[in-house]
């Protein structure tokens, strides 16, 4: 440990964080406002390493009025970095959690490193807090030629390079003009998300 001071809002500090050295499972915590903190203060008490990633987007809200929120990334969603000996059940008694996603055997989910790391690659690029906000179009001479976004064929295996899940990959599911439908292997399960079809490429 470095000694930098842990963080109840977004975890462990990114310097301290032993990626390789534990297994890193998905945590859910409860659905009260401060149930989020908590955990997070709860997990790192208990001696897990903790990752609560926050993000920063611009939203749209009931009065059509568009502002800027910062927010969990994942929603209740939190990843706990257990040591070896730590039993992972047992996070679910963390108070404030509410539970531990499992994998097809009923055991709890270890996510890949390599899924962890692009998450805090993403937290250490914008210091702690992952922008979502929508980048400034260019405006384009008109005398140049704009480039059509690439399409794909269902099924085939896209790389998303823009947004919250930027640098995984994921199944190409339907052309819908400006966005595209994929499917995404997320917290071991597959799920379906909308994504903007230029911040999505063809995987290597």
């Amino acid at each position: 440990m470095t000694g930098t001071q842990t963080n109840t809002t977004t975890g462990t500090p990114l310097a301290d964080l032993d990626l390789e050295g534990r297994r890193w499972h998905v945590v859910v915590v409860g659905t009260k406002l401060n149930d989020h903190p908590k955990a997070v203060a709860a997990l790192l008490a208990r001696g897990y390493q903790v990752i609560a990633p926050r993000c920063r987007e611009v939203i749209t809200d009931r009065r059509d009025q568009r502002r800027e929120v910062e927010r969990p990334m994942f929603g209740r969603y939190v990843f706990a970095g257990s040591m070896p000996g730590q039993e992972a059940r047992k996070l679910a008694l963390v108070p404030s959690v509410q539970y531990v996603s499992l994998d097809s055997r009923r055991r709890a989910l270890v996510l890949p490193v390599r899924a962890v790391e692009a998450v805090v690659a993403r937290m250490q690029a914008g210091a702690g807090i992952v922008d979502l906000r929508p980048v400034e179009p260019v405006p384009v001479e008109p005398a140049e030629v704009v480039v059509t976004a690439p399409r794909f064929q269902p099924g085939q295996t896209v790389r998303v390079t823009e947004g919250a899940f930027a640098g995984w990959d994921a199944l190409f599911v339907a052309d819908e003009g400006e966005r595209i439908r994929v499917l995404l292997s997320l917290f071991g399960r597959q799920n379906e998300a909308s994504v903007p079809v230029r911040g999505v490429r063809a995987a290597e």
